[in-house]
């Protein structure tokens, strides 16, 4: 019934179809799972890539390396036969002896970075996140210079990118009194405290730093923070390498 004067509205029947809103939802679904299992992938694509890569360099250090030691054997065989001999002149000793030093030393170098490859391949399944690995500290040609090099891993099955921040302390006494210095204090090449921290596998933060006069260190204290996790801190005697 209709009231005569009232305002008269106008209907419109929309129809019921609940399959066509269960049609979307799922496909909205498979959307968004396609787009998660792609990331997964693409993930663990990288991961794989940046194992292979590491890998590939071990290998390469090792056949190196034996390559090093055959070939210093022979040199060393040389220089046997040399001594027995009369013809051998003391210039081509000399010559042969610094040949051998050199190879020596490369060989030292080349089983200190096998050796560090091995140890990153061979990570152990129960030790997860970062390690402050080592701190080395080499005496300069000037008085009160040093250098040192920072190791710091990731230790995980799955090397993803972390990044984070790291500090660096040295420790130690200037006249009676205890005093410390960040290593931004005593290097110009550091803009501030915290150092950026970015790593997969490893990372080294190394340069030069120069101690104040009356300043006599005796440790280093280094923290290494990941975005979101405690930080990792390490102690290190002051320790020089000549």
């Amino acid at each position: 019934m209709v009231v005569k004067g009232s305002k008269q509205y106008r209907s419109v029947v929309i129809p019921y179809r609940p399959l066509k809103r269960l049609f979307w939802g799922t496909l909205l679904l498979v959307i968004i799972f396609s787009v998660a299992f792609s990331c997964y992938r693409y993930g663990y694509s990288e991961a794989q890539r940046d194992y292979q890569e590491a890998m590939q360099e071990w290998n390469r250090l090792h056949e190196l390396n034996s390559q090093q030691a055959e070939q210093l054997q022979q040199l060393n065989q040389q220089v046997a036969n040399s001594q027995v001999g009369t013809s051998v002149n003391q210039k081509a000793m000399e010559e042969l002896r610094q040949e051998i030093v050199r190879i020596n030393e490369l060989n030292a170098s080349l089983q200190e970075s096998n050796n560090f490859y091995r140890q990153l391949m061979d990570m152990p399944e129960n030790k997860k996140g970062l390690a402050i690995s080592s701190f080395t500290i080499t005496a300069a040609s000037e008085p009160r210079h040093f250098h040192y090099e920072l190791l710091i891993q990731q230790l995980t099955t799955e090397h993803r990118m972390s990044t984070g921040k790291i500090t660096i302390m040295i420790n130690g006494v200037s006249g009676d009194q205890p005093h410390s210095y960040s290593i931004a204090e005593l290097s110009d090449k550091l803009p501030k405290a915290d150092i950026p921290m970015k790593l997969r596998f490893y990372q080294t933060v190394a340069g030069d730093m120069l101690l104040p006069e009356g300043f006599e260190p005796k440790r280093i204290e280094v923290s290494a923070e990941k975005s979101g996790v405690p930080a990792v801190t390490a102690s290190f005697d002051w320790v020089v390498k000549n």
